[in-house]
């Protein structure tokens, strides 16, 4: 709704700042998103790298020492030094899952805001625009009234110039 000549919002500084936040907010939720995708492909990274790590690990344990070549304490060594690797690997998956938890907060947390924002915004809005009604209803009946006023003065003077008759 346009805004009539005349007419002052007295919350309209208000709403130019909830406006200036909303900005702002839909900025940090795009971030925040950024970060979630980036936290997303960090996991799916570190979740295909223990994946190949548990399948080095069960092939090293599948050895057979009846290979040609098989050295056991190789064998042994290398299974120990895979199982360490793996450790560190779900240490690595669980810390990114932790770190993918925290973006999907941050997510949630800035989608909520920004609802919050958008419903302050619409209330005043509203507010706004019931009042501009309620200015040009007002704006109506002040018109209507000075032509009602003026259509008396000009019924008061024809009946003062006319004689009684």
């Amino acid at each position: 709704m346009s805004t009539p000549k005349g007419f002052v919002f007295k919350l309209q500084p208000k709403l130019d700042q909830w406006a200036e936040q909303e900005d702002v907010a839909e900025r940090l939720l795009v971030l925040a998103l950024q970060e979630q995708r980036e936290r997303e492909g960090n996991l799916r990274v570190a979740r295909e790298k223990m994946a190949n790590g548990v399948q080095r690990l069960r092939s090293a344990r599948d050895n057979s020492p009846d290979d040609p070549g098989f050295n056991v304490i190789e064998a042994g060594r290398y299974v120990s030094t895979m199982e360490v690797v793996v450790v560190g690997l779900r240490s690595t998956v669980q810390a990114k899952e932790q770190e993918l938890e925290e973006a999907n907060r941050l997510l949630a947390l800035r989608r909520k805001e920004l609802g919050e924002i958008q419903q302050a915004i619409e209330s005043l809005e509203r507010l706004r625009d019931k009042q501009i009604e309620e200015y040009l209803q007002e704006a109506d009946r002040t018109e209507e009234l000075a032509r009602d006023e003026a259509a008396i003065q000009a019924w008061t003077r024809q009946q003062q110039v006319r004689p009684e008759e």
